[in-house]
């Protein structure tokens, strides 16, 4: 049973406990609010369809921090929880002396390691498809994804004594939920998430670097480029947040609310779901079909779209295009029983008809009866 502390460290640890149910509430507020004026784009984009990795992936992360808020809530808002035993039953009295409180904040800091670990697989998914013919960079993206989700519960688990609640006896006065002591050393909890992200979009930035041409060209590749800076520029700004405020033990009301409000969470979260949703977006305004976002057609080929006949589709030509003659005819590509899930293992390279080379926005009109082809 935790001991009692002196009432001055009570006082203090009260303060933090206070500020921290602040940022909870701040948290909790944001993910409701993201939820609720993106619910159109979520239903549009991801209610319908197959059950893919990035979809599973989107759900997971945008409302699992919410979940993981409404328990810290439940440590902040609680009557006397620090008193209140998890089991009452005579089969559980063995654990009568374990507050719930202490269990409650533990359970929170599992979430937030699955959470988090969500993100980064996001990011890795990206990368993935951003670097389809290197393998190494691949398997460096995977490992580190996976080194750092076994770090962080390494630390959080090395954490876990230090994740307790206090009992109040100071006479007269009531507590509202946890009264918790600004724990030491809880500044590496965060190194992992920081240098993984970090790791990740110097790997994005290194592909546009690579490739300058196709980014410019591309606009989906660019708004994963300039989302993906957006989104580690929040990430640097609250991990780094978190982890210089887990030095200030001596201040309660910056330490415990950098800690045990979920804000690092909750932000990350927001982050990543306006990314994806803002990248499905896009691709639906360009044409392009939802389920091929992350396709590798599209990251390959990156100026086709679908036309507007089943089986159809087009790759646009603009002046950007090296080593074109405007003057040489283009390959009309036959393109038979073309399915979206089939991706380019689909396309039928049948027969060769001259074209006329055309401009972005002026593509020759397809002759009826003619079947569906594939411009290049």
């Amino acid at each position: 049973m935790t001991s009692t502390p002196d009432p001055a460290t009570l006082l203090l640890s009260l303060r933090g406990a206070e500020c921290a149910r602040n940022v909870a509430l701040a948290s909790f507020a944001l993910n409701i609010w993201d939820i609720v004026t993106t619910i159109d784009e979520e239903i549009q984009y991801f209610w319908s369809g197959p059950w893919t990795l990035t979809r599973v992936l989107f759900f997971f992360n945008r409302y699992l921090a919410p979940a993981t808020t409404i328990i810290a809530l439940y440590c902040f808002f609680g009557p006397d929880l620090s008193e209140t035993p998890v089991a009452t039953s005579d089969i559980e009295r063995d654990f009568k002396d374990v507050p719930s409180c202490t269990n409650a904040i533990k359970g929170c800091f599992a979430m937030n390691v699955i959470g988090l670990t969500a993100v980064q697989a996001v990011l890795v998914i990206r990368i993935w498809y951003l670097f389809k013919h290197s393998p190494v960079i691949r398997v460096i993206s995977i490992l580190s994804v996976t080194i750092g989700a076994i770090l962080s519960a390494f630390f959080v688990g090395q954490s876990f004594p230090l994740l307790r609640s206090i009992p109040n006896e100071i006479p007269g006065l009531r507590q509202i939920g946890c009264a918790i002591p600004p724990p030491t050393n809880f500044w590496k909890l965060f190194l992992p998430a920081l240098i993984l992200h970090t790791l990740l979009f110097v790997l994005t930035a290194l592909r546009a670097l690579r490739t300058p041409k196709v980014f410019r060209d591309a606009p989906l590749l660019w708004r994963l480029l300039r989302d993906g800076g957006v989104f580690y520029f929040v990430v640097l700004v609250i991990v780094g947040y978190s982890a210089i405020s887990a030095f200030f033990i001596d201040i309660p009301e910056i330490n415990i609310p950098a800690i045990f409000s979920n804000a690092m969470l909750t932000i990350t979260s927001v982050a990543i779901s306006r990314l994806m949703l803002n990248l499905r977006s896009l691709a639906a305004r360009l044409g392009y079909d939802e389920e091929w976002i992350f396709n590798n057609v599209e990251i390959e080929r990156l100026n086709w779209k679908r036309g507007i006949r089943e089986g159809e589709i087009i790759v646009e030509v603009d002046d950007h295009s090296e080593g074109l003659d405007t003057s040489q005819d283009l390959e009309l590509l036959e393109c038979q029983n073309l399915n979206p899930k089939d991706g380019p293992s689909s396309l039928s390279f049948r027969s060769s008809v001259g074209v006329r080379v055309t401009r972005v926005g002026d593509l020759p009109a397809v002759q009826g009866g003619m079947p569906p082809h594939v411009y290049r």
